[in-house]
């Protein structure tokens, strides 16, 4: 397991205020916002048990996801 993973995990429980703030005035910006956080979370645990390419696929698509966030 990654060490930044259980600071990953923190974060994304932290982003839980922020994303309930901003569904009262935009409820689809909080739905993309909460899709693309989780997405960081469950594309780095696929990258953890992953290999070669798929591993580095996986990685790029928690980067770009966390850049979203």
């Amino acid at each position: 397991m990654l060490r930044i993973y259980p600071i990953m995990l923190e974060w994304l429980e932290g982003m839980r205020p922020l994303i309930a703030q901003i569904a009262r005035y935009d409820r689809d910006l909080a739905k993309q916002l909460r899709r693309a956080s989780a997405a960081v979370i469950l594309n780095t645990g696929e990258g953890m048990y992953s290999r070669g390419g798929h591993r580095t696929n996986a990685y790029g698509v928690a980067l770009r996801e966390m850049g979203e966030s």
